[in-house]
């Protein structure tokens, strides 16, 4: 049988807290629900190397894929991340 809708909510919350639940995300200050951030200097990510259980670190970028911000948005806006 198929997973009710609610189940498969249920399901995808379940792993993105199981995945998220030993990471952390470093952003810059000027950062507003994920966009608009300044990027941080490559000495940020040696210092967050440097913390005391820290097993990993990786930089990454993110820009928006369209030139404008949609005025409303139903879902995800689109982004190249790398």
């Amino acid at each position: 049988p198929r997973p009710s809708t609610s189940e498969k909510l249920n399901l995808l919350v379940e792993g993105g807290v199981r995945y998220y639940k030993d990471k952390v995300q470093v952003s810059a200050a000027t950062q507003v629900m994920g966009l608009a951030s300044e990027p941080l200097k490559t000495s940020k990510l040696r210092d967050v190397r440097s913390v005391p259980g820290v097993q990993a670190a990786f930089p990454s970028v993110g820009i928006l894929y369209d030139e404008e911000l949609p005025a409303v948005s139903m879902g995800n806006i689109a982004t190249l991340a790398g």
